[in-house]
């Protein structure tokens, strides 16, 4: 028994071949589960009653037992938790609010709260104190260190008088006494890392607005060096990952020696780099995991295709999950977590195109507990099967795809002028991989087939893949989509008639675009909090630290206004002659809902024919289950009144 009510009990009743939408609008039973230091206990975020709550749970062989737990609800969510003892867990509260930045006048933020959870008496505690005539520090959760040596400290970079030059404090997780700082902030340094000591080491920023900036020192050196040139050259990336078991050596990503990226040593003494540890041989590192306490390299991860993982230094437990995996031997297993004692994980097992599920291992007793589903009302039911897939975009350029199928339907031989929805993913530096996706399955469930593409500007393929996408909304990057929709048509696998696009993010700036440039290739767009106004969405960026940094690829306001504004679809909103549906959350972060009010407005202007629809307590992730059930619904109908 788990000691509490699950939501989403599998249905028993229900005789239709439709599955309901309720069955892939539903939050993951689990996620982000995480084993305490010492194995006793398992934080995790559950889906009770279709919301979250982060709960702590007693662990035994034969059951779950919750000893304490944070319920999110519409307007307060847990951004992230993490075990620092076994008596204690981090958690960062996240929820959206309004500051005024000077002459910029009043914006939308992200605040974030800084809390510990004393698994003992249940005690939640703010880490990050103001007085009374203090406004409190908007992001308090940027942890530099967890100090694996002193679980009784963290290290937090913050400032009260300028977020753009963070100290680092050592703070105490029970919240007693005041924050001592250990580093005073820098001008240009935007985030501090730190050795396995808990010595600040480097800090990587950005100066004049517009160039990297990255400053290093040695074990026990006060005097900070200027390693600048290693992170401001175009085409280059130096991505550090830690310290290694040298006092002055690091793992860094880098692709000095050529894309794709590969993972390498580096001397800080002599500004070198040491000989490769890891390189794949067609796609970048996706993340590295380092043991705090030792600084051993651990692991690799990547993506060909699916996640894959490199292993370099097997734990206790690492034999007894190989058993494990025998035992679902048409499944793969991942772990998710392993105790500091490495005696007990959390696995997660999937299947080629399911949502999978957990199980909690105890080696000692060699005992492994399987947790509910992740989607309880799919199990058993027949999924869309996805394919990898690709095609030849007009300059040459191989664009990575996959197409998923409509049940039943194995093979791409077998898809013959289908309906398709074009699925262009956010970012855009991001990528599609193998791996379960609600909107995919319900799609696929309805009988579309899917097309998803990895765009030039994409990540994961090299660095010249991804800055061949740099100021390229709107023009390559969208070419690259239309290509990839001609190459379905020109294959026979979609009906030419039958065909929508639907994005979220950039790819709901993709979606918009596609109605402006190519309005005969698509009987309509679905944009969720997608851009349509690319010279607003860089002025509004430009409000928050390093906005002009993190917008370059999209272009320079000025310098680029002619073409920002060319590739902007609220300013070509009379070229779109197919129906467009807009839906954007009230509470969004990320893309600002004006960007879609703009659009309605504009596209009403003209006599277009749109729907606009506001998600309240909606967020640029779709968290609340209410708004991924309504999410689905309109595309639904909408889809069902186009195609």
């Amino acid at each position: 028994m788990l000691g509490l009510v699950l939501a989403g009990t599998p249905a028993t009743a229900d005789e239709s071949s439709i599955t309901p939408v309720e069955a892939f609008a539903r939050l993951p039973t689990f996620s982000d589960l995480e084993i305490s230091p010492g194995g006793r206990f398992l934080a995790a975020r559950v889906n009770v009653s279709d919301h979250y709550e982060i709960a702590a749970f007693g662990l035994s062989d034969s059951e779950l037992s919750k000893v304490h737990g944070f319920r999110e609800n519409e307007n307060l969510s847990v951004d992230w938790f993490r075990w620092v003892s076994e008596d204690t867990l981090l958690l960062s509260l996240a929820y959206s609010a309004q500051r005024t930045a000077g002459y910029v006048g009043v914006v939308q933020t992200a605040e974030r709260r800084l809390f510990s959870l004393d698994t003992k008496s249940g005690a939640l505690t703010a880490l990050i104190r103001n007085s009374r005539d203090e406004l409190p520090v908007q992001i308090q959760d940027r942890i530099v260190s967890f100090l694996p040596d002193d679980p009784d400290h963290i290290l937090v970079q913050y400032s009260r008088t300028d977020p753009a030059t963070p100290n680092v404090y050592k703070v105490n997780v029970s919240g007693k006494g005041g924050p001592k700082r250990v580093q005073r902030g820098r001008r240009g340094v935007l985030n501090w890392g730190a050795d396995a000591g808990g010595n600040i080491r480097y800090g990587w920023g950005v100066r004049g607005g517009d160039e990297a900036r990255l400053v290093m020192r040695e074990a026990g050196e006060r005097k900070w060096r200027d390693f600048s040139h290693r992170v401001n050259k175009a085409g280059l990336v130096f991505d550090i990952e830690g310290f290694t078991a040298e006092a002055n050596q690091l793992f860094v990503v880098s692709n000095h020696e050529g894309d794709p990226s590969g993972l390498y040593t580096f001397d800080i003494t002599t500004d070198t780099f040491g000989p490769l540890i890891f390189k794949h041989s067609d796609v970048d590192i996706r993340s590295v995991r380092i043991d705090e306490r030792t600084s051993q390299l651990l692991s690799v991860n990547f993506v060909d295709e699916e996640l894959a993982t490199k292993v370099f230094s097997r734990q206790p437990i690492s034999d007894d999950i190989d058993r494990l995996k025998k035992t679902f031997d048409t499944k793969r297993l991942s772990r998710s977590s392993v105790s500091s004692d490495g005696k007990h994980a959390v696995v997660r097992i999937r299947g080629d195109n399911d949502a999978g599920q957990f199980l909690i291992y105890n080696s000692e007793s060699d005992h492994a507990m399987t947790l509910p589903s992740q989607y309880p009302e799919l199990d058993g039911v027949p999924l869309g099967k996805t394919v990898s897939t690709g095609y030849v975009a007009r300059d040459g350029l191989e664009i990575p795809a996959f197409i998923s199928l409509p049940p039943g339907i194995e093979s791409l031989e077998d898809a013959r002028e289908l309906p398709f929805v074009i699925y262009p993913h956010g970012g855009p530096g991001a990528q599609d991989f193998l791996r379960f996706d609600f909107t995919v399955q319900f799609l696929t469930s309805r009988g579309y087939g899917v097309l998803q593409m990895n765009f030039r500007g994409s990540t994961g393929y090299g660095q010249a893949f991804k800055e061949a996408g740099s100021k390229e909304w709107g023009q390559a990057m969208q070419d690259d989509i239309t290509d990839g929709v001609l190459w379905l048509i020109d294959n026979g696998y979609a009906a030419r008639e039958r065909i929508a696009i639907l994005g979220g993010s950039y790819g709901g700036y993709a979606a918009l675009m596609g109605a402006v440039k190519t309005p005969d290739l698509y009987r309509c767009a679905i944009s969720f909090a997608g851009v349509a106004d690319l010279p607003d969405l860089i002025s509004w960026q430009q409000k928050f630290i390093a906005g002009a940094y993190s917008t370059r690829f999209i272009g320079r306001l000025w310098r680029d206004r002619g073409m920002l504004v060319e590739n902007s679809p609220a300013r070509r909103a009379d070229e779109i002659r197919i129906p467009i549906l807009l839906i954007h959350g009230d509470q969004d972060t990320v893309v600002e809902i004006g960007q879609s009010e703009k659009m309605a407005r504009q596209l009403r202007r003209k006599g277009k024919s749109v729907e606009f629809i506001e998600f309240e307590d909606g967020d640029h992730h779709l968290s609340l289950y209410k708004n991924r059930l309504r999410y689905l619904v309109e595309i639904e109908n909408f889809l069902d009144k186009c195609l």
